[in-house]
C-alpha cells in the first residue's frame, strides 16, 4: 500500500519583486534582486541557478518571508502574501544545514512544526506516522539527529517540511553537504517524493547537473536579473546568450559572420568554414557574432567537413577530451565514441562534424 499525504498545491507568482540592501562602509546600495517576474505553476519544481551573489537565494527568502521586499508582489493561488509573516504563509523549507534540534528524537523534530501549529495529538500522531512511513524513517524514530548519517538526516529534514502538507516547498541547496554518490541518490529520491506529493516547489543550487535532473523549468540569474527560463533542454541547447550557455556546462564560442539569412536558416562563416543554424534571433548578413556548439556536439568522423589540429588529449574514461584548433580557433572536443575512433594524440589531425541542430547563433559579446 502507498503511503500518501493530503497535499494542497498552488501556483506562485514574483511580480516586479525588487531588493535592495543599503550602502554601508563606502560601498554602494546593492540590488540583490532587481524588479524580477517570475510564474511557476501547480506542482513544478522550478530551480533557481546562477553563481554566488547572483539573488538565487534572496529570492528564495522572499518567498518565505525572511527577507521584505523594497518593491513588488508576492502570491500563492490568488493570495498576495508579500506583507504576510513567514509563519503563516504555509511554506515549507528544507535548508543546506538541515536544521534539525539536536535534543530531539526523530519523530519529535517532524512532529514539531505541528504541535506549533496547535494540530490536535491525535492528528499529530496520524501524520507524523504517514510520513515516516513515506521516508523511510521509521526505524530511525527514537534516534537523536547526531545519530544519522548525513543523508537520513536530510530526509528527516525533508520529513519536517512536508508534513506540515504546505501549499509550496522551498528548497536552499539541500544536498551540498552530502558526498558526490549520496548526493545523486538524494536528488532523485527528493525528485520522486516531490512529484508524487505534487507540492508547487523552488530549488536552489549552484550545481548545473543537480538542476538539470530534477526540474520541470530552470531560471538562471545573474547580477540580480533573470537571464533565461525554460525546460532543462531549452537551457542546454537553446540558450539565450553566453552568460547562459557558459554557465550551464562547457560551451565554445566560434567568432565569425553571418553570410547568409533566410526565415529558417542561417549561415555562419569561420575562417573558411561554415555551419547551417536555425534562423531564432534578429542577425543580418554581415553582422559579426558567435555561434556556440558545446563539446559533446561535435563529431570525429574520417569524413569530417572540418579539419582540425589536436593540443592536447585527456583521457576520462567514458570519454576523450581533446582541445582542437580549427583555423585559428580553439575548440574542446568530447568524444565518446573512442573505442571505435582510438585515441588521437597532440600533433594528430583530425576531421569532425557537428551533429544536427546542434548550434546557435548569439549575438556577439566581446567578453567571451
Amino acid at each position: 500500500m502507498t503511503t500518501t499525504l493530503n497535499t494542497t498545491t498552488s501556483p506562485v507568482k514574483l511580480s516586479q519583486l525588487l531588493k535592495v540592501f543599503p550602502a554601508h562602509s563606502g560601498s554602494k546600495e546593492h540590488y540583490a534582486v532587481d524588479h524580477i517576474d517570475l510564474n511557476i505553476n501547480s506542482g513544478e519544481l522550478v530551480t533557481l541557478l546562477g553563481p554566488s551573489g547572483c539573488g538565487k537565494t534572496t529570492t528564495l527568502r522572499m518567498l518565505a518571508g525572511f527577507e521584505h521586499p523594497n518593491d513588488g508582489k508576492i502570491f500563492i493561488g490568488n493570495e498576495d502574501v508579500t506583507d504576510i509573516p513567514a509563519n503563516k504563509r504555509d511554506v515549507g523549507m528544507v535548508f543546506q544545514s538541515y536544521a534539525l534540534f539536536p535534543h530531539l528524537t526523530i519523530y519529535e523534530n517532524v512532529a514539531y512544526g505541528l504541535k506549533i501549529k496547535g494540530v490536535a495529538k491525535k492528528e499529530v500522531k496520524e501524520r507524523v506516522e504517514k510520513v515516516l512511513d513515506l521516508m523511510h524513517l521509521q526505524q530511525f524514530r527514537d534516534r537523536s539527529p547526531s545519530q544519522l548519517s548525513g543523508g537520513q538526516q536530510q530526509r528527516v529534514a525533508l520529513a519536517r517540511a512536508v508534513v506540515t502538507e504546505p501549499k509550496v516547498l522551498l528548497f536552499d541547496e539541500p544536498l551540498s553537504n552530502l558526498d558526490a554518490k549520496l548526493r545523486v541518490y538524494m536528488r532523485e529520491e527528493l525528485r520522486k517524493l516531490q512529484q508524487r506529493l505534487n507540492i508547487t516547489s523552488l530549488y536552489v543550487t549552484h550545481d548545473q547537473t543537480e538542476a538539470m535532473a530534477i526540474s520541470d523549468k530552470v531560471v538562471i540569474m545573474n547580477d540580480g536579473k533573470i537571464e533565461q527560463v525554460g525546460s532543462p533542454i531549452e537551457i542546454y541547447t537553446k540558450p539565450n546568450n553566453q552568460f547562459v550557455a557558459n554557465f550551464m556546462g562547457k560551451a565554445n564560442f566560434l567568432e565569425g559572420t553571418l553570410e547568409k539569412v533566410d526565415p529558417l536558416n542561417v549561415t555562419f562563416a569561420f575562417d573558411g568554414y561554415s555551419i547551417e543554424v536555425e534562423n531564432d534571433n534578429n542577425e543580418e548578413v554581415g553582422n559579426k557574432v558567435h555561434c556556440v556548439v558545446r563539446p559533446e556536439f561535435w563529431i570525429i568522423s574520417n569524413d569530417g567537413k572540418y579539419e582540425g589540429n589536436v593540443l592536447r588529449t585527456t583521457y576520462f574514461g567514458s570519454f576523450v577530451e581533446y582541445e582542437v584548433t580549427i583555423g585559428n580557433q580553439s575548440i574542446i572536443v568530447e568524444d565518446y565514441n573512442h573505442i571505435i575512433n582510438g585515441i588521437y594524440n597532440p600533433g594528430d589531425t583530425v576531421r569532425l562534424n557537428i551533429k544536427d541542430r546542434c548550434a546557435k547563433v548569439l549575438s556577439f559579446d566581446p567578453e567571451y
